[in-house]
């Protein structure tokens, strides 16, 4: 199993983030989930709020979403958001 998963994260506009992380919370239309390596593939609805993500060092960071889709598949989250907004690092 990997140790990390790749957080892709786009927009109609542009590629907002394409990172390493430790784990991702993704706020889905169902509720919160959490990815972590290893996770079942995965299709859904992203609602809106923050996702947040700790890379590699221990920094916890977030980006703030608007809807769209979400794909886990293999060690990789891809977001299909229809907006989004990259929070400042958080210890």
């Amino acid at each position: 199993m990997a140790e990390s998963i790749q957080l892709i994260v786009v927009t109609p506009q542009r590629r907002v983030l394409d990172t390493a992380a430790e784990w991702v919370d993704v706020p889905a239309a169902s509720g919160a989930m959490r990815v972590l390596p290893g996770h079942a593939p995965t299709l859904g609805e992203l609602g809106e709020g923050e996702v947040r993500y700790q890379d590699a060092a221990g920094a916890t960071h977030g980006i703030q979403v608007g809807g769209g889709f979400l794909e886990v598949l293999g060690e990789r989250v891809t977001l299909l958001a229809d907006s989004a907004l990259a929070d400042s690092a958080k210890a």
